[in-house]
């Protein structure tokens, strides 16, 4: 944590009771968002500050697992975040008010486009727990209880999820949309199955 700190050049840490505990003895600038932090808040002025922003600036740095080696941070722009989103937005668009499932987890970068691209269209989203994405009768029972119509996996996610409703006979009733990605992507004869339950269901390949 403090590598990819130094390495971004973080100006200032957001952090809860847990973080802050991290990060204390660093000397990093800190906000301590509890009670009293928001009593704080509420006090400055809600004017935006004056400050140029152009579609270059970064939006956020994402680091490698670092299997190889030192972790390496890529700074994503705006610029090119907003096209993904737009070109999402506009080629699968979501149904009015659509609930989307949030399958990775914050650090991950796929988790960008699962959140930004559901707000973007109009949707809510519904954060899978860790046993949902480990557990794929859990993960259909999430799925069906929030009509879920939209969901970003990892393809062994897709294929242990499609295993299960072809043994079982029973499929997520809402989803529309599956974009996957992580692995090339094999359609097996259970997968084939899924989706030919559902009426205009669509599969995206993200892989490479």
């Amino acid at each position: 944590l403090n590598m990819m700190t130094e390495d971004a050049g973080v100006k200032l840490i957001l952090a809860d009771e847990y973080g802050y505990e991290l990060f204390e003895e660093e000397g990093y600038d800190m906000l301590k968002l509890n009670e009293e932090s928001w009593l704080e808040i509420t006090e400055r002025p809600s004017t935006l500050p004056e400050r140029q922003l152009f579609p270059e600036n970064i939006c956020y740095v994402t680091f490698t697992s670092g299997s190889t080696g030192r972790p390496k941070g890529s700074a994503l722009s705006q610029v090119g975040l907003g096209n993904m989103v737009q070109w999402q937005t506009k080629n699968h668009p979501l149904e009015s008010e659509g609930w989307c499932l949030q399958f990775a987890t914050i650090n991950f970068d796929v988790s960008f486009q699962e959140i930004f691209t559901c707000w973007a269209g109009g949707g809510s989203l519904v954060v899978a727990t860790e046993g949902q994405r480990r557990d794929p009768a859990a993960l259909l029972a999430e799925l069906n209880r929030c009509k879920i119509v939209r969901m970003n996996s990892p393809v062994v996610v897709l294929q242990q999820l499609a295993q299960y409703c072809y043994e079982n006979r029973v499929v997520p009733t809402h989803l529309k949309q599956v974009m996957t990605s992580g692995d090339a992507l094999r359609v097996t004869r259970e997968v084939q199955w899924m989706f030919d339950q559902f009426e205009g269901g669509e599969l995206h390949n993200h892989y490479g």
